[in-house]
Parts: structure tokens; sequence; C-alpha cells
């Protein structure tokens, strides 16, 4: 049940929230807008380690056919390398790929119980998140 005070202006009720329900909705926008920024973060991570993994077990190149097109494009269809999309069959990277998407519903989410001025910061936690965990990969962890 949403607290609202009832204002009669010229014959007219308007119901406005209470500074109670306006906190309870703040909190739930920053909670959202962190809990958004920690789900970016650990998906670039997790994609990250995905295609690593990818290049690293099994040798693939990644991203090869977007080079493919634009250096057939340039060198009259030479064909320079190769690529492909190995990384859909990465699980780890489809973990990634899924915690984006529900980071960016949470960012979404965010936008309607807090003002963009606090959402907006927030959203660059997941630039630290990500170097947090570089250097602490940096550091042996």
């Amino acid at each position: 049940m949403i607290n609202a005070t009832t204002v009669n202006i010229n014959r007219i009720n308007l119901k406005l929230p209470t500074v109670n329900t306006l906190s309870v909705n703040f909190s739930i926008g920053i909670s959202l807008a962190i809990a958004s920024s920690l789900f970016i973060g650990t998906s670039f991570i997790l994609k990250k380690k995905g295609l690593l993994r990818l290049t690293v077990y099994h040798g693939a190149i990644r991203a090869g056919l977007i080079r493919k097109i634009i250096t057939s494009i340039l060198f009259f269809f030479v064909d320079i390398g190769s690529g492909g999309f190995g990384y859909l069959r990465e699980f780890q990277w489809w973990v990634g790929f899924t915690t984006m998407g529900l980071g960016e519903l949470c960012n979404f989410a965010a936008y309607g119980f807090a003002p963009a001025s606090v959402v907006t910061p927030l959203g660059a936690l997941s630039v630290l998140v990500r170097y947090v965990n570089n250097t602490l990969h940096f550091i042996g962890f």
C-alpha cells in the first residue's frame, strides 16, 4: 500500500506521495543501480574470460567474420586469417551475456525509482568492478 496525501486544488483531488514513499522508492532505485553496475561489471569479466578460454584452449581466432568482410572489400577478396562464431558455443560467454542483460534490466528499472542524476553516476561502478578484477588478476588472485 502506497501512502499518499490527498490535496484539494481548485476542486481537483490530487494524491501526492508522502516522504516515506519517496524514500522507499529512492532506496529501491539506488539498490537497482548498484546491482546493475555489479552485474554489468561482472558480465564483462565473464565474457572476456570466455573469449580468452576459447582462444587459449581451442586456438580459435575471434571476430574473424567482420575482419574478413572488411579485408575482402579493401584487398579485393583476398582471404586473410580465419575466425567465426566459436564464442557462441562457449558457456561462460553466454553466462556473461545473460548477466549483462540482467544488469541492463536493473539499470532500466532503476530510472523508474530514482532520478537520473543519481542512477547515471552509479553506472560508473561497473568500471570499478572491472578495475578491481584486473588488479586482483595482476597481483595473482
